[in-house]
């Protein structure tokens, strides 16, 4: 799946990461963000920071998916 970035709100990001279901989905979503954002880096650091607005549920879920951590709250946050 093609993701446009430049149309999503955070909520709507938040929204595609938790229909992941497997590693390699979640990867190709990760993947698409880093191109769009500048770095890599930014982008791992901005979805490890929303990610902490989810639920605790959701957030165990993200977390464990995506090979971002909370740019704050570090690696262990939400684990």
């Amino acid at each position: 799946m093609k993701y446009d970035f430049t149309k999503m709100s955070i909520s709507d990001i938040i929204s595609a990461c938790l229909k992941c279901e497997t590693i390699k989905q979640a990867s190709e979503l990760q993947k698409q963000f880093e191109a769009y954002c500048d770095t890599p880096q930014i982008a791992r650091r901005n979805l490890g920071y929303i990610f902490g607005y989810t639920d605790a549920e959701n957030r165990e879920k993200l977390y464990k998916l995506f090979n971002v951590s909370h740019p704050i709250f570090g690696a262990s946050f939400g684990r």
